[in-house]
This record gives structure tokens, sequence and C-alpha cells, in this order.
């Protein structure tokens, strides 16, 4: 599950930071096909997110799981 995979990285990307990683759209909802995957992630502690998103971009694409 794309999900998952993506939460599990995130979460060990981050640790210790809490994070909470939600799965949305067509893809959580089951549909038969969808373009792409969307994904929420957010910080529990209050702190700012700033600079959070890029670094895990990356080592998404390093997993082979980004493509664009």
């Amino acid at each position: 599950m794309i999900g998952l995979w993506v939460e599990e990285t995130a979460k060990a990307f981050f640790a210790p930071t809490e994070i909470r990683v939600v799965t949305c759209g067509s893809y959580r909802r089951g549909k038969e096909t969808c373009g792409d995957v969307d994904v929420l992630i957010c910080r529990t502690d209050g702190a700012p997110i700033a600079g959070m998103l890029s670094p895990l971009l990356a080592q998404l694409r390093l997993e082979g799981l980004l493509k664009e």
C-alpha cells in the first residue's frame, strides 16, 4: 500500500518529530483508478514545518516512489 509506504518513510525520516500522516483522495477511497496519491503530513507538536517537505520528497525519490 503506497499510503503506508509514505507514512512509514515519513515517520522514520522525521523521527523523533511527532507527525501525522493521512492518505487522502481517490486512492484512500479505493477508486478503481487514480492518477496520484494525496497525502497530508502535519506535525502534532505545534512546531514550524518550514524546511520539512523538500528533504522528504528527496528521500521518497531515492526510494523510487516519486516519478515526477
